[in-house]
């Protein structure tokens, strides 16, 4: 519950070992990091998903509601009390990556591999987007688990921002199932962008 989160103690923390934390971070030590920020978070009694990485020249700190609106309100109450601190980047929602490295991250934190990944982009009638996922390795998850999958995979391919306010479905689904009108990873985000274009002219 935010309201009994210490959000100027995690702040605090956070900034009395800035230096510390982006050098770690830079040089790629980012386990101790992602570690201390965690227990950061612990002491503070804020209970939300942290993600730790870097860029050419910054530390980045991601928070994610996990495409949870109540949580990601949270997490926007969070962040708008945040420092400015020189060297890092601070985000509320995971941002989009090159689609290779979401299929990594999605391989590496689900131990399957992806690289027969299909899709299909669906316009809905009320509004937004569904998303099939198609690979072999569908038949290995019981269905929650291979809905959290796409949705893993769906955050960091188009960004969790453009994921929530427009994708009202993901679903994982085998390989076999499909249709000849599937892409590739590499046109998703295109598509994606094709359809709500679509949308916002036909409303």
């Amino acid at each position: 519950m935010q309201s009994s989160w210490d959000i100027t103690g995690f702040w605090n923390a956070i900034q009395s070992v800035q230096e510390e934390l982006r050098t770690n971070i830079m040089a790629g030590n980012v386990v101790p990091a992602y570690t201390w920020v965690g227990q950061a978070l612990q002491r503070s009694r804020i209970d939300i998903v942290h993600e730790v990485t870097s860029d050419d020249t910054d530390a980045i700190l991601v928070f994610t509601p996990e495409s949870d609106p109540k949580v990601a309100r949270e997490i926007d109450m969070l962040l708008a009390a945040a420092p400015r601190m020189n060297g890092w980047k601070i985000f509320g929602r995971r941002q989009r990556q090159e689609v290779e490295d979401a299929l990594r991250m999605t391989e590496e934190v689900y131990d399957v591999d992806l690289r027969d990944a299909r899709f299909i982009v669906t316009s809905l009638q009320t509004g937004g987007l569904e998303i099939t996922m198609f690979t072999a390795a569908a038949r290995e998850f019981e269905s929650a688990a291979a809905a959290g999958l796409a949705t893993f995979f769906l955050e960091h391919a188009i960004g969790e921002m453009l994921l929530m306010q427009t994708v009202r479905s993901a679903r994982l689904e085998p390989l076999d199932d499909a249709l000849g009108s599937s892409i590739g990873a590499s046109e998703l985000f295109e598509m994606v962008e094709s359809q709500i274009s679509h949308q916002s002219k036909i409303r």
